[in-house]
């Protein structure tokens, strides 16, 4: 099993991940191994065809597919090429063979396992994350608890990354038909995940939902060492744009990592890292707002506002027009709140669109509360100098917002404009 671990690049050609965010922290990571399971006696599951060297083993075979972060794995699904479901070990069994894969590296390099050494080995396969990692970082005095570099004397980095990766994941392990052992097939699984939330600031997730940047989210890659080729698709939810996606680069220099760029829900970038995972495991996706979307509505509705307390100030007897006839203004002014509040619905959003989204609500409902405030005041009859006030008071803030919210589409509109006609035409 760890020569299976080690030269899983040798058998594993392709890795082809894709995460989809759904609703609020929830996300779908579907995984697809491009492989040829090993033909080695040593992974046959029954015991009794491990032992037999004489002829080839029969039944199924174990086959590791990837690193899964420990925790409760949910909607498990794993399938093989005719789309038939593949069983998994178990939490005891997946538990033994860690173990067992994990020890005998260690013997490989250090010799027999003293007494004192074992439960460290059992409590990096079977403890906690937290405690797995400290058992790791316990086993050297040097080693510090947040860092993979530990200096083991004697030990190389393959056992190391080892420890770690078996302290904060646990190895999933599924049961292959003899018949698909040694010949190239195509092995999937796929699972629910939770999408960890970005730290950004208020200021930057303003900028981001106006247009005028992108909004930074990571996404966890696991182990794209696994496979010779990495490969990873990330799709949102509309209105977002996936705009770019990078992946990590190792730290041997010899990784090539690609990239994407575009305008839709759904970007891909790959990978090569033939030698050693990266430090980072972490993926960058640059997220945007499609600007025909709720942008639009926020922008109708700021500039909708903005036109009526200017053409209210501006235009003689307009006001007096208004506050002669409260019934009819109530019910034009009104009327937009009302449709932009019913354009403003979120079920049913990922946490991400979520928060690109909350800054253009506001500004609608702001816009809103104006306008309604507006409608009171032509009721009540509010008195002077208040209501002049109030009116050029909301002016230019509905102002402010059709200006911030306008300023990335027009620059956006110019300098495709100016790509266009840069091109060179077809003769």
């Amino acid at each position: 099993m760890v020569d299976s671990i080690w030269a899983s690049s040798a058998w594993c050609f392709r890795k082809v991940e894709s995460v989809e965010l759904l609703e609020g922290e929830r996300a779908r990571r579907r995984v697809s191994l491009d492989c040829m399971p090993p033909p080695e006696p040593q992974l046959a599951y029954e015991r009794a065809e491990r032992l037999r060297r004489w002829r080839r083993p029969k039944g199924a075979a174990m086959v590791p597919l990837a690193f899964v972060a420990k925790g409760v794995v949910r909607n498990l699904d794993t399938e093989g090429p005719d789309g038939q479901s593949l069983p998994v070990l178990g939490r005891e069994e997946n538990g033994e063979l860690a173990l067992a894969a994990l020890a005998c590296q260690f013997e490989r390099e250090l010799g027999p396992i003293a007494k004192d050494v074992y439960p460290y080995l059992e409590q990096i396969v079977f403890g906690s994350p937290e405690e797995a990692v400290a058992a790791v970082t316990g086993l050297s005095p040097t080693a510090g608890a947040e860092t993979d570099d530990v200096e083991f004397e004697g030990v190389s980095g393959p056992l190391i990354d080892l420890a770690f990766d078996l302290a904060r994941s646990f190895l999933l392990v599924v049961l292959v038909p003899r018949d698909l052992v040694g010949t190239r097939t195509v092995l999937k699984f796929s699972f629910d995940w939770t999408a960890s939330r970005t730290p950004a600031g208020i200021f930057t997730g303003v900028l981001a939902s106006a247009g005028y940047r992108t909004q930074p989210f990571a996404l966890d890659v696991g182990d794209p060492s696994w496979a010779a080729s990495y490969h990873l698709d990330v799709r949102v939810q509309a209105p977002l744009q996936a705009r770019s996606l990078s992946l990590p680069s190792a730290d041997d220099g010899e990784a090539s990592a690609g990239g994407d760029k575009g305008l839709g829900t759904l970007i891909h970038a790959s990978a090569s890292y033939p030698y050693s995972p990266p430090p980072d495991r972490e993926a960058t996706l640059q997220v945007g707002v499609e600007a025909a979307s709720i942008r639009l509505v926020a922008i109708l509705v700021s500039l909708f506002t903005a036109s009526v307390f200017q053409l209210a100030l501006w235009l003689d007897g307009a006001r007096d027009a208004l506050l002669e006839a409260p019934d009819g203004a109530v019910a034009v002014l009104l009327a937009a709140p009302a449709v932009g509040i019913a354009l403003l619905a979120g079920a049913g959003e990922s946490h991400l669109a979520a928060a690109l989204l909350r800054p253009l609500r506001w500004i609608t409902l702001s816009c809103a509360a104006l306008l309604a405030v507006a409608s009171a005041t032509l009721v009540g009859h509010l008195h002077e100098p208040w209501l002049t006030w109030f009116w050029i008071g909301s002016a230019w803030l509905a102002a402010a917002f059709a200006t911030y919210l306008t300023v990335p589409v027009i620059h956006g509109t110019v300098w495709a404009v100016l790509l266009r006609r840069s091109e060179p035409s077809e003769v």
